[in-house]
């Protein structure tokens, strides 16, 4: 097999899986381009179909190759956004799973999940956590709150397509908003460490406000 063939059989073969995946891993990770996941995972179906092929990998075995290498990738990606310029980004998937801690009590908080990476934050992480997601949610329209409050806050299983479509857009548009906000803090900090301090009772007042709304 010639090098310029090399690969071109998985490709060709997982070609609607390889693209799927780039897509949603785009979608799922901030500052991770979906160009970039594609030529990633190139290069690793480049480098491993001749053993593959030769150890006769199952579809799934292979797929499930490709999600993991795309998911290395994209967290690679933001370790190194993390290590050169001491901002965090959130994953949509950790949105989610912050989003019943945030609508609960207080108390719920200190159970919430830390992401991985989000220790080297500088206060108390799980306070952190829900005053990014407080000034994120201030920028949702009132209909868009509602409707993760509902789902996320109540705990409502959404029976309408509509309301369940409504839910994923907002959640969307919350970690993209988060992300957002996050970027500009970072951009406007200049020297060691790109978080502005916010005192802790500003921290409670603004989380408390996004929870009462």
């Amino acid at each position: 097999m010639s090098v310029m063939q090399q690969g071109e059989l998985l490709w060709t073969a997982h070609h609607n899986y390889i693209t799927s995946t780039a897509r949603s891993i785009s979608r799922s990770y901030a500052k991770v381009e979906e160009e970039d996941v594609t030529q990633e995972i190139w290069v690793f179906l480049w480098k491993k179909e001749p053993a593959f092929l030769e150890q006769e990998r199952s579809d799934e075995y292979i797929r499930r190759s490709i999600l993991n290498v795309a998911r290395n990738y994209a967290a690679k990606m933001r370790d190194t956004a993390l290590r050169e310029t001491d901002t965090f980004y959130y994953t949509l998937e950790e949105v989610k799973d912050l989003l019943p801690h945030f609508f609960g009590l207080y108390e719920s908080w200190a159970l919430a999940p830390v992401p991985d990476g989000a220790a080297t934050m500088t206060r108390n992480d799980n306070v952190e956590m829900m005053c990014d997601l407080s000034l994120a949610m201030d920028k949702l329209s009132a209909a868009q709150r509602e409707i993760l409050v509902r789902k996320y806050g109540d705990g409502e299983e959404l029976s309408e397509p509509k309301d369940r479509q409504q839910a994923s857009r907002a959640v969307i548009r919350l970690w993209k908003t988060l992300n957002t906000e996050t970027d500009k803090r970072a951009k406007a900090h200049e020297g060691p460490g790109n978080r502005k301090v916010i005192s802790n009772s500003k921290s409670v007042y603004d989380t408390k406000s996004a929870v009462d709304d």
